[in-house]
């Protein structure tokens, strides 16, 4: 996921970029599985 900061008080000043990973995980494995199709249709937007 890629992401822009912007100050509210002036929306032309960018003040950060941001890049993060997900990983879903299994909670009673401790393991990564794939993300729900759910969320991903919400994160692709």
């Amino acid at each position: 996921m890629w992401h822009e900061l912007y100050r509210a008080n002036d929306p032309g000043e960018r003040f950060a970029e941001v890049e993060a990973k997900m990983v879903w995980i299994d909670i009673g494995s401790g393991r990564s599985r794939p993300i729900p199709g759910w969320l991903r249709e919400q994160l692709q937007g």
